[in-house]
């Protein structure tokens, strides 16, 4: 494939190294094939600010669901992961998660929300999540690994550009996910191209699921938890990216993105909007 002229002749780089952008993110999961079908929008504003590899991130105007006053079920989520909604660390070269900063804010923030959840919330179900959560929230790896399942972080990851796909237009690539099936570790074999769109990058991702590096045992216990019989054959899962960055800084400017998994009649969709502001 042959590169745009212009973008031959004007090679984007990524300037300022420093700054803040804000995003409108809408996030739906839809799974169908159990027994009782999901359908869910989370809706926020994120707010990154970064210095070469380091980034604090910031989410407000939380809802689900678009309902100003969210179920009971909803708030326990809403304010289990407050502690998160604040959170500075620093990411190698490749986008993964490799430092978290302040761990003892977040822990401050967490031991005052599990006291309010406490107060707020009884039941055997709202104690586990507790005792779940106060693994994860005192164990700096666990909170790195949690950060590293983020699909709004993957989005940006999978948006840095290299000097192969920039000068040439195509680029295939391998790269491993967590996120999509719980924290299970997906491996994936994508292509993505690059061109130019009304003054914008125009970046598209097409990624299938690797099954010739896949841990399937992991899978299964997967699959047996939503009570679904697993055969690596029957497996499907990819990932679609459309995005377009601004030519000046690389940073995104809108995106869309597209996670479907199948496994017969068990069928799991992500999409994934963001939005520049």
């Amino acid at each position: 494939m042959n590169q745009h002229p212009y973008i031959l002749d004007n090679p984007p780089i990524k300037e300022p190294v420093s700054g803040t952008k804000t995003y409108n993110v809408s996030l739906q999961t839809k799974i169908e094939g159990i027994e009782k079908t999901i359908n869910s929008t989370i809706d926020y504003t994120f707010e990154i600010t970064y210095t070469n590899h380091f980034f604090t991130l910031k989410k407000t105007n939380v809802t689900i669901d678009k309902k100003s006053i969210p179920s009971k079920i909803n708030e326990l989520y809403l304010k289990t992961m407050s502690p998160l909604d604040v959170v500075e660390f620093r990411c190698t070269e490749q986008g993964k998660v490799k430092k978290i900063y302040h761990h003892h804010q977040i822990l401050k923030k967490w031991e005052e929300t599990k006291h309010i959840i406490t107060q707020e919330f009884v039941g055997t179900p709202v104690n586990e999540i507790i005792t779940q959560l106060d693994k994860v929230y005192h164990n700096k790896k666990m909170l790195i690994e949690r950060l590293n399942t983020n699909l709004i972080l993957q989005v940006f990851y999978r948006s840095f550009l290299n000097s192969y796909l920039i000068y040439y237009g195509q680029s295939n690539s391998t790269f491993i996910n967590t996120g999509i099936l719980g924290s299970t570790p997906l491996p994936f074999k994508s292509k993505r191209k690059m061109g130019l769109k009304e003054e914008q990058l125009h970046l598209q991702m097409d990624a299938q699921i690797d099954k010739s590096n896949i841990d399937s045992g992991l899978l299964g216990i997967y699959f047996e938890n939503q009570e679904k019989s697993f055969n690596l054959d029957d497996l499907k899962v990819n990932i679609k990216d459309d995005t377009l960055l601004e030519y000046k800084g690389i940073w995104i400017n809108q995106s869309t993105v597209n996670i479907i998994t199948e496994l017969n009649d068990y069928k799991k969709e992500i999409i994934i909007t963001l939005q520049s502001i």
